[in-house]
């Protein structure tokens, strides 16, 4: 049997809260009351002192600052009061929206203070009781990992075009083709739309068809996911619709406003795997951090994948920073009573890049590999191939490098 890698070690631990990997606080429990959540974040620069607007020039040293000297969240309970250094660190405890829905809960922190306040929010404790609200995972780490009998290492995922011309059978083979070569989950390329649904209804019907046959020959049994936006009134009837046509995962594409649309689908009884792909910039909203919100709310609202890409100082699209990456991963999977989620970076994977992904993340990845499936030079099973070969070297298996990994490094570079 295939060597896989050991789970990684490389997460925070649970209970504290970080500036970068350096431990600058305790978070406690026991001052939570029902009907609040917790927050922790920084504030930067410094604070004139109270009765002092005629000069924004005085003001207090960050370490003599006390909780009262801090910006709160309307209603907020400061907890804590930490100089971290590079800012104020601050723990606080907020009274939960009614409904305690995640959507709700982002717009309220995204609400609660003003541009000027420098703000960035880094963790949130959200409470476990109110699972309508904030379900968690259905499926998650574990139970993906049993599915896909993939013990440690990290899944892959590709993209699959819509049948040329309706033609279903060369389109299943290239299906079963890449699900064999050791694609773990196939996602249709364009989103479903009404005028699609004789057609995605006919897709998923022949790849529920090849998975199952698949299963009867190997351990495993891969996923064909549909993707769809969560906007728009008629999103759960869309759910409903494709759930009911036999559909096994959804890809769904959110903003913030779309988290309940999220939540819906983790709470139905019998829902389909969540890929949940986050259509927004990492610093876009300037005051959540990427491990807020495509880690902890991603989560809370039900997300079994969350897939993520950041932006770039020039508004382009570019991946997150090694710090970044490693509070996503860690909020994916901190200890809750809710399932761990899988992270999906995006953007620049290639075989040569796993090292460096696992390292900041750990093996709970979904590893997006279109486009160096696609375009590598032995072809896409070729480019399959190398990921899986990539997969094998990280657990330690050792010999001459195989064919289509050597070729992937060497259009790509990176560590073998």
């Amino acid at each position: 049997m295939r060597g896989e890698p050991e789970p990684c070690a490389l997460r925070p631990s649970w209970g504290r809260f970080f500036h970068g990997r350096k431990d600058v606080g305790v978070m406690g429990d026991a001052s939570q009351q029902t009907g609040e959540f917790e927050a922790v974040y920084r504030v930067q620069g410094r604070r004139p002192l109270d009765g002092d607007a005629a000069s924004s020039t005085k003001s207090k040293p960050a370490g003599a600052l006390s909780p009262k000297d801090v910006p709160t969240p309307p209603g907020g309970r400061v907890l804590e009061v930490r100089d971290g250094g590079d800012g104020l660190y601050v723990r606080v405890a907020i009274p939960l929206p009614v409904p305690a829905a995640p959507a709700a809960i982002a717009n309220l922190l995204l609400g609660s203070w003003t541009a000027g306040s420098c703000v960035r929010i880094l963790h949130v404790e959200l409470p476990t009781g109110p699972a309508r609200h904030l379900p968690g995972p259905r499926y998650g780490v574990p139970e993906l990992r049993r599915r896909l009998a993939a013990r440690f290492r990290p899944l892959l995922l590709a993209t699959i075009a819509e049948p040329s011309g309706g033609d279903l059978d060369t389109w299943a083979a290239t299906l079963r083709a890449e699900w064999m070569a050791g694609v773990d989950i196939l996602v249709e390329a364009g989103d479903q739309g009404p005028a699609d649904w004789s057609r995605t209804q006919r897709r998923i019907d022949r790849a529920r068809r090849e998975a199952e046959a698949l299963a009867r020959d190997a351990a495993r049994r891969p996923l064909y996911a549909v993707r769809l936006a969560a906007s728009g009134p008629d999103f759960a009837e869309r759910v409903r619709r494709l759930v009911d046509a036999g559909a096994e995962a959804l890809t769904v594409g959110w903003t913030v406003g779309d988290l309940d649309a999220l939540a819906a689908v983790a709470a139905r009884p019998g829902g389909p795997v969540l890929l949940a792909g986050a259509r927004i910039a990492a610093q876009s909203s300037g005051v959540l951090a990427p491990s807020v919100l495509f880690g902890e709310l991603a989560r809370a609202a039900g997300a079994d994948v969350s897939g993520y890409a950041g932006t770039g100082p020039d508004g382009q699209a570019a991946p997150l920073s090694a710090t970044e990456q490693a509070s996503v991963g860690a909020a994916l999977a901190a200890p809750t009573s809710r399932r761990a989620a899988w992270a999906a970076p995006s953007l620049g994977i290639h075989p040569g890049a796993l090292p460096t992904l696992v390292r900041e993340l750990g093996p709970d990845i979904v590893v997006d590999a279109t486009a160096a499936i696609q375009d590598h030079p032995g072809g896409p099973r070729a480019g399959a191939a190398a990921f899986i070969q990539a997969f094998d070297r990280l657990s330690g298996s050792i010999g001459p490098l195989p064919d289509e990994l050597a070729q992937a490094l060497a259009r790509w570079g990176g560590a073998a």
